[in-house]
């Protein structure tokens, strides 16, 4: 008798401790078994994952639909979006109309007088969306006279072939002699132009496409724009050998280093090598990326400092540290743009002036730093006693201690809470409006109150909302990235 056999009984069953492992179940792994186990695994919760996802099919179709579907990318103007709302608002008022109660000889027979009253109320509101149907297509005709050359090919051609004109009169004058019929059989001619204008009723991103360089610059000189271009590019050349790894790394930073000297004179000028550009003319997202990245770049190192002057054992030190912090915090940064707008000047000597933005920049470097210093100081009391008593102990002193021990440690550790720091930095420059600065959300404001694009503010503010969501979202994932490079262990399961 084998050895296999040995371990088997005459049944063919295993003997205690040597049955192989058999398969999971079927579907108790991988995703089948995860959705089952997260999403399924009860009857509420099927429910209520059924329902999400009906909910978030309804959002984004809508959404798709909206913003790119039915959305309006041509033209110069906001003419052909207002054409397609003219038809859209006809053909809503055309079936709300209730032809089948219009067409009604009267109640019917042997109704109470309150039956009577409401179909002669539902009567009258089916006459009246006719008559605001009407309204609608004469504001049509008159806006597709208006359009000229940006009329569209497709909507001249179908207006043409089915007499738009001519049919609103008929319409006119068929809800006017109450011949209800005649006005159901127009509504139906007019449906090849019901279909356009519900094929292009979806956001006017218009607006967005002719205003993009007031957008980006605002006021900047229109042929001196290649200049913040230049920069933009040259600050993502800057930032790459600190974001990332790069090969001779010790070359990238000494650019990274002079980048802001050249931004400078690129973007103010340098007469007589570049025009003069004054500070008042500059807008739009570059002023918001100027302003939040000097915030982000000055608030790390000052915030550093001031958690290290914090916990100094140097008594003046620390109550100076602590004055400044609590003082900054405690105060909103609006009040403290004001302040520096309005008031600065009323303590500095006679002649003597500072250019509105470069307060501005102050303002939010000193605030972001008050802040981030107390970040800081959470890591940095995070960081056991032994580490510093082994540094110490090892003869270091203590600016090394902290730059070589302590630093690194408590700058892993409150990563997310500086990165969190950074992105509400970023968000908080639009507080830079209240004090006159055109930043990205100011000229977007200002193209929703310009006559020629007004009714487009749901388009404009989405726009915004989309731009700093990237920019916010690039930071939180770029966060991600370093916290996972920079993990050395005790990572959760």
């Amino acid at each position: 008798m084998t050895a296999t056999h040995a371990t088997e009984s005459t049944e063919g069953q295993y003997a205690p401790g040597t049955h192989p492992s058999l398969p999971p179940p079927p579907g108790t792994t991988g995703v089948i078994g995860w959705v089952r186990k997260n999403l399924f695994s009860t009857p509420l919760n099927a429910i209520l994952t059924l329902g999400a996802l009906y909910l978030a099919y309804a959002i984004v179709s809508w959404a798709f639909s909206w913003g790119v579907a039915d959305a309006v990318v041509t033209g110069e103007d906001q003419t052909i979006c207002r054409l397609a709302g003219s038809l859209e608002e006809f053909s809503s008022n055309a079936e709300r109309a209730d032809f089948a109660l219009l067409n009604a000889a009267g109640p019917p027979a042997g109704a109470s007088e309150a039956e009577v009253a409401e179909f002669t109320r539902l009567q009258g509101d089916s006459a009246k969306y006719l008559g605001r149907a009407e309204s609608a297509l004469s504001t049509f005709n008159e806006r597709l006279a208006s359009a000229g050359e940006w009329t569209p090919t497709d909507l001249a051609a179908t207006a043409q072939q089915i007499d738009s004109k001519g049919l609103h009169a008929s319409l006119k004058d068929a809800i006017a002699a109450k011949d209800w019929p005649t006005a159901q059989a127009l509504i139906g001619d007019a449906q090849p132009l019901t279909e356009w204008g519900n094929g292009h009723g979806g956001a006017c991103w218009t607006v967005i496409k002719a205003r993009v360089n007031f957008f980006l610059f605002a006021f900047y000189p229109e042929d001196q724009q290649w200049r913040p271009i230049l920069a933009g590019v040259l600050l993502v050349l800057a930032l790459a050998p600190v974001l990332f790894k790069v090969s001779n790394r010790r070359y990238w930073l000494i650019f990274t280093y002079l980048y802001p000297i050249i931004a400078f004179f690129l973007l103010t000028g340098w007469d007589p090598v570049l025009e003069i550009v004054p500070t008042g003319l500059w807008g739009g997202l570059m002023v918001t990326i100027i302003t939040g990245f000097t915030g982000i770049a000055a608030s790390l190192p000052i915030g550093i400092l001031l958690a290290l002057g914090r916990r100094s054992r140097m008594p003046i030190l620390r109550i100076l540290c602590v004055i400044f912090i609590e003082c900054i915090r405690g105060v909103p940064l609006i009040t403290l743009l004001f302040m520096a707008s309005n008031m600065l000047q009323l303590f500095l000597p006679t002649g003597i002036t500072f250019d509105n933005l470069l307060r501005a920049l102050i303002v939010v470097c000193l605030f972001a730093s008050a802040y981030m210093a107390e970040v800081i100081r959470g890591g940095l009391q995070a960081i056991p006693k032994g580490q510093y008593e082994a540094a110490k102990a090892l003869g270091l002193s203590y600016w090394k201690m902290m730059r070589l021990i302590v630093l690194p440690q408590a700058l892993k550790i409150t990563l997310p809470g500086i990165v969190n720091t950074f992105i509400g930095l970023f968000k908080d420059t639009t507080l830079l409006l209240t004090i006159g600065i055109f930043d990205f959300l100011g000229a977007a404001q200002a193209s929703v109150t310009d006559a020629k694009w007004k009714g487009l503010a749901h388009e404009v503010y989405v726009f915004c909302a989309i731009v700093y969501f990237i920019f916010c979202f690039s930071m939180s994932r770029y966060s991600i990235y370093l916290e996972k490079k920079l993990h050395t262990g005790h990572k959760r399961r």
